[in-house]
C-alpha cells in the first residue's frame, strides 16, 4: 500500500481516504474565508460566526500540513530506500516546485496587475517572489495575499526535508524519522525561544516558517511509520480512536479561546499535539473505503484544492463587488470553484505531465 500512496501523491493513483482530507481541508478553510457572507454555514450562531470560521481554517490549514508531511514522507521513504543522492533531491525538489509555484507565482502576478483581487496595501514585492514573506518574521500588517503564509512554510520544509535526507542517510538506517524528529525539536526550540518576543498566536506562532518547521513533520512520522509497519499502524490508529477523537475535540476547543492560545502551553504545543492527534486519525480515514455516489466530488474537490486554496482569496475581495449581499456566499463558492477548475485545466495539469520522473 505504501507504494500505492506514493503514487497517489503523483496523481498516478487515488485513495478515497486521502482525497477525503484534502477535500474536507479546503472546504474548512473555504468556509473560514466565506464567514463574513451572509448566509455562511456558521451564520446560525451570530455571536460566535467570526470566531467558527477563524477556527474552520486554522483546522483546515492543519489538515493540509498533516497530509502534505505525510505524502513527502512516503515518496522520501521510497527514495531513501532505494538509495538518496543529490539527483534524486534534486528531482524531488523540481517535480514539488512544478507542482506549486507556477500557480503561485501566476495568482502573485495577478494580484499585483489587478488591485481590484487584493485591495490591503500591498507590501515590498520580493519577499513574496523569493517566498520569505513570513519565514523569519510575521506577514506583513496588511495580510496583503493572506494565503500565502501556508506555501513559504510547505516550500521551505521542502528544501529542508531533502537537505537534511542528503545528510543522514549517510549516517542513519531511517533518515526520515531522523530528520522528522529534527524538525519536531526544532520547531518547538523556536516557539520556546519566541516566547519573550510575544506577538499574536495567529502571526508570530502558527504562521512563521521558524515556529513552524514542524508543521509538516508529524505527518512525515506517520509516514515512516506507514512505510515500514503499515498493518501495525492501521491496527494502532484504530485502536486509538477512543482517545484521538476526544483530544482533537478539546484542542479545537482550545484554539477558539485566545486566552488559552496566549498561555506558554498554547504558544508551544497545541499545534504540534493537533498534528500528533490528527495523524493518529489518519491511518483510519486513509483506508476508508470509496462510497460510489460521493466519491466523484470528493476526487473532483481534491483534484482542484491547491489551486482553489489560492484563487478563493481574490474571489472572497471581488464578490462584494459583483453581487448583492444575498447571493455573496453563493457566488463566492461558484466563482472560486470555476477559476479553480480552469486553472486546474488550463495550467496545473500541464505543467505536472511535464514532471521529470523521480529516481
Amino acid at each position: 500500500m505504501s507504494n500505492t500512496v506514493a503514487a497517489h501523491s503523483s496523481d498516478d493513483q487515488r485513495l478515497f481516504g486521502l482525497d477525503l482530507i484534502r477535500a474536507a481541508a479546503i472546504i474548512l478553510v473555504i468556509l473560514a474565508h466565506g464567514s463574513n457572507f451572509p448566509g455562511n454555514p456558521f451564520s446560525w450562531v451570530p455571536a460566535a460566526t467570526s470566531r467558527l470560521g477563524w477556527v474552520s481554517g486554522v483546522v483546515g490549514v492543519e489538515m493540509f500540513f498533516c497530509l502534505s508531511g505525510f505524502l513527502i514522507g512516503i515518496l522520501m521513504s521510497r527514495i531513501t530506500h532505494n538509495g538518496i543522492t543529490p539527483r534524486s533531491a534534486w528531482i524531488f525538489l523540481l517535480r514539488r516546485w512544478m507542482r506549486t509555484l507556477p500557480l503561485y507565482y501566476l495568482v502573485l502576478l495577478a494580484l499585483v496587475l489587478f488591485p481590484v483581487l487584493e485591495p490591503s496595501q500591498r507590501p515590498a514585492f520580493w519577499p513574496y517572489a523569493l517566498l520569505v514573506q513570513n519565514a523569519v518574521n510575521p506577514m506583513p500588517a496588511s495580510n496583503w495575499f493572506g494565503t500565502s503564509w501556508s506555501l513559504v512554510i510547505e516550500e521551505w520544509s521542502y528544501i529542508v526535508v531533502a537537505a537534511l535526507a542528503l545528510i543522514t542517510a549517510r549516517f542513519h538506517r531511517h533518515p526520515i524519522l531522523l530528520v522528522a524528529i529534527i524538525l519536531c525539536v526544532a520547531g518547538t526550540v523556536f516557539r520556546l525561544w519566541g516566547l519573550h518576543l510575544g506577538g499574536d498566536w495567529d502571526t508570530s506562532v502558527r504562521k512563521m516558517f521558524l515556529t513552524r518547521l514542524d508543521a509538516i513533520a508529524w505527518g512525515m512520522i506517520l509516514a515512516w511509520f506507514w512505510f515500514n509497519h503499515q498493518k501495525a499502524t492501521l491496527a494502532w490508529s484504530r485502536a486509538s480512536l477512543p482517545a484521538s477523537l476526544p483530544l482533537l475535540l478539546v484542542l479545537v476547543w482550545i484554539m477558539s479561546r485566545p486566552d488559552l492560545l496566549s498561555t506558554d502551553f498554547g504558544r508551544i504545543a497545541v499545534l504540534p499535539l493537533f498534528a500528533a492527534a490528527l495523524c493518529m486519525v489518519m491511518p483510519t480515514i486513509i483506508m476508508l473505503p470509496a462510497p460510489m455516489v460521493i466519491t466523484p466530488i470528493i476526487t473532483f474537490v481534491a483534484r482542484i484544492s491547491y489551486t482553489l486554496y489560492l484563487v478563493h482569496w481574490s474571489v472572497m475581495f471581488l464578490v462584494p463587488n459583483l453581487v448583492s449581499r444575498g447571493w455573496q456566499f453563493t457566488s463566492y463558492i461558484v466563482l472560486s470553484v470555476a477559476a479553480a477548475t480552469i486553472l486546474t485545466v488550463v495550467i496545473e495539469r500541464p505543467v505536472l505531465r511535464l514532471r521529470p520522473r523521480q529516481v
